[in-house]
């Protein structure tokens, strides 16, 4: 049992009052690197947790089921062993949802540990569950991991040798975003002149959907007019959210002032992501109203 969890013992890290499921998960990779010479403090380490929290590793022939003492104290014994001389891991990247208090995450992560037979790395997937208690601190109910193995390579959403795809393509779809916010049709350049625009807008005012189709020569004309006044708080919504891609398109979701906006994207022959679809829709009345209200909140 001691040789399957070497590499999978990257889980406990120093305890943080979470605010957000985000520093959770980053905390559970940033603070347990053993260097060689200072051991952890595992017993900190176990705030991170909920007290009947659950983990399990999953192979392609096994499933090994732990309790983060358990966990804990076969990490801290191989290293006092010998066994580890050094570990560390890391997050890749995740895909996260979010309802209530309540939140799951399939994150990538790539590790490497020293023995005393050599340097081992892998890679896989993490899929880490997490609740919000009534100290409003997020803590992980529950972790399952699979290690990368030829039949199970990790996605491309989720793989480091893509990271650079991923972050054009984020930058793509925030140069959207900012053509309109900022007023600079100069970030039109991610978005294609034959683009093609569709979607629903919402009128509080006949409490009724229409139909809103736009051309590229449109969303310049929006882009140079919509903030020109400069209404638009520096706390309205601007979020980018890459739902799926391959090597040459993405689906992204992006979410600002006026609604949400799924793009679909090419990769071109200079590796740049261009924008080449929209469908959007507008807030309806109850979300448009809960947005202005969070805005204006911020904003006091």
């Amino acid at each position: 049992m001691k040789n399957n969890l070497t590499l999978l013992l990257f889980a406990l890290v120093i305890g943080l009052n979470a605010q957000t499921p985000q520093e959770t998960v980053d905390a559970l990779y940033t603070s347990i690197n053993y260097d060689g010479k200072t051991i952890p403090d595992f017993k900190e380490g176990l705030k991170l947790f909920t007290e009947n929290a659950q983990f399990k590793w999953v192979s392609d022939s096994t499933v090994a089921s732990f309790t983060p003492v358990e966990f804990l104290k076969v990490y801290e014994d191989q290293i006092r062993e010998g066994i580890i001389l050094e570990a560390t891991e890391f997050e890749i990247s995740n895909k996260s949802e979010i309802y209530g208090n309540i939140a799951h995450f399939l994150s990538s992560y790539k590790a490497e540990v020293k023995t005393p037979q050599g340097v081992h790395k892998k890679r896989g997937i993490n899929s880490i569950q997490l609740i919000k208690n009534e100290q409003n601190e997020w803590k992980i109910a529950a972790m399952v991991w699979y290690d990368e193995d030829d039949e199970n390579p990790l996605p491309l959403m989720l793989d480091d040798w893509y990271s650079d795809d991923r972050k054009k393509i984020t930058k793509a779809a925030m140069n959207y975003l900012e053509s309109i916010y900022k007023v600079d049709t100069t970030l039109l350049v991610s978005i294609s002149p034959s683009l093609v625009k569709q979607g629903y807008y919402y009128s509080r005012k006949d409490s009724s959907w229409s139909i809103s189709p736009m051309t590229y020569e449109e969303l310049k004309n929006i882009a140079a007019t919509y903030n020109k006044k400069g209404w638009i708080p520096p706390t309205a919504p601007k979020q980018v959210e890459i739902l799926d891609m391959d090597e040459r398109v993405a689906n992204v979701k992006v979410y600002a002032i006026w609604g949400f906006d799924y793009l679909l994207m090419t990769k071109n022959e200079n590796d740049d992501w261009i924008v080449q679809q929209i469908l959007w829709q507008s807030y309806n009345a109850k979300d448009h109203t809960k947005m202005m209200r969070r805005i204006k909140d911020e904003n006091k």
